[in-house]
């Protein structure tokens, strides 16, 4: 079978998630390393990661300060859940999209989660910014529930954050057929991904970097009033 594109990342998914995954819920909860390293690391990798091409594609589980710190110092220190790096010609490995993740059981914790989403479009901004992308992916993962944004850089001042789609993917193998209903939004992410991110050339562009929001008025937009 000669399959091409987002249906042989679909089925490539299907396949690590049956060699991965428990048969049925194990009984416990998971915790925020488990839903990252179990979970999270062989979906997103099995629907992202691309080897055989040139500009080689991989996503990672991160512990690390992001890469763009390394470019410019003034940037923020902070440690990202996961990171897709993409190899450009001339330039290495450049961070393309981030990841944040939080156990399912934070998810009544508002403030929480809504500074889970202000940090990747942070991370995307700057990695736009350091790189002189157009576009970053960035993934939100509350559980098992996987949403997906794209950030884009519209003019000097502006980046405009989009929600691409929002899904619950399966954690054991008896919950796989329940994804079968999305089959076709999974693939337009993917097909959106390949044409405004991993196809995206780096742009010639000398404007001036503005400062991103930092800490204490992150702090004060999402605090619970």
């Amino acid at each position: 079978m000669n399959l091409q594109g987002a249906e042989k990342d679909i089925v490539k998914y299907i396949r690590r998630m049956v060699e991965s995954f428990p048969y049925s819920d194990l009984g416990e909860v998971t915790t925020e390393y488990e839903l990252r390293s179990r979970y999270i690391l062989p979906t997103l990798q099995s629907l992202f990661d691309d080897m055989d091409d040139e500009n080689l594609v991989v996503f990672k589980i991160s512990n690390e300060n992001n890469q763009e710190r390394k470019k410019q110092f003034n940037i923020s220190h902070s440690r990202p859940d996961g990171q897709f790096r993409q190899k450009k010609e001339n330039e290495g490995l450049v961070t393309i999209g981030y990841l944040e993740a939080k156990a399912e059981s934070r998810i009544n914790s508002k403030e929480s989660c809504m500074k889970d989403l202000v940090r990747p479009g942070i991370f995307g901004k700057n990695t736009i910014d350091i790189y002189k992308l157009n576009s970053a992916l960035l993934v939100q993962a509350i559980g098992p529930n996987l949403t997906f944004y794209m950030l884009q850089k519209k003019s000097n001042d502006v980046y405009a954050m989009v929600e691409l789609d929002s899904f619950n993917f399966p954690m054991n193998i008896s919950q796989i057929p329940a994804i079968f209903g999305y089959f076709n939004r999974l693939a337009d992410i993917l097909a959106i991904f390949r044409k405004y991110v991993k196809c995206q050339c780096i742009v010639n562009d000398n404007s001036v970097i503005r400062k991103t929001l930092r800490s204490p008025v992150i702090r004060s937009l999402t605090i619970k009033k």
